[in-house]
């Protein structure tokens, strides 16, 4: 009876000290980790819409929009006219689960751009989608049907097209608002 006393108390102890350690290590890390992804939030935002100034919408604009759409930006030009809209959407119906990315919409509802910031992708398959030759697949179409899709990564083409199309009609909503 005092082994498992003792025994119960050691892992009781063991415990403790693993749970204080982890949760001191989190705090340290949560912010650090925070900045980098706002980091690459934004390095995707200045790639899918070069040589604009961003502004936020405000929050009347913002009311009605797909629950998908996490974040939007006016993209204006130097003199200040609206050129198009950046913001990043989530596709919950990637292979590896969500799919979040930047994506640049023009005024005119074309895709300017298309950056990943976040997937649970196969490699070789649907994480090919970080590759230069497929994000500029994108560039110039006006929904997601017009998208080819990866090779061998059906489901992840798929929810590809699905954030465009998002994006899309966000800017469309967006413009038609104004």
């Amino acid at each position: 009876m005092k082994g498992i006393l003792k025994d119960a108390l050691t892992l009781l102890c063991i415990t403790l000290v693993a749970g204080l350690c982890l949760s001191f290590v989190y705090e340290l890390t949560k912010d650090p980790i925070a900045q980098a992804e706002l980091q690459k939030k934004y390095a995707g935002y200045q790639a899918v819409m070069q040589n604009v100034s961003f502004g936020e919408l405000s929050e009347g604009e913002l009311a009605n929009l797909d629950a998908a759409v996490e974040e939007v930006l006016t993209a204006k030009d130097k003199d200040g006219n609206l050129v198009g809209y950046v913001m990043s959407v989530t596709s919950k119906n990637g292979y590896g689960g969500e799919i979040k990315a930047a994506i640049g919409v023009s005024t005119d509802g074309k895709v300017t751009g298309f950056a990943p910031l976040s997937h649970g992708e196969t490699a070789g398959f649907g994480a090919r989608m970080e590759e230069d030759g497929i994000k500029e697949m994108f560039v110039g179409i006006g929904s997601g049907a017009e998208f080819d899709g990866i090779s061998g990564a059906t489901i992840t083409s798929t929810a590809l097209r699905e954030i465009v199309d998002t994006a899309v009609q966000t800017a469309e909503t967006l413009k038609g608002a104004e």
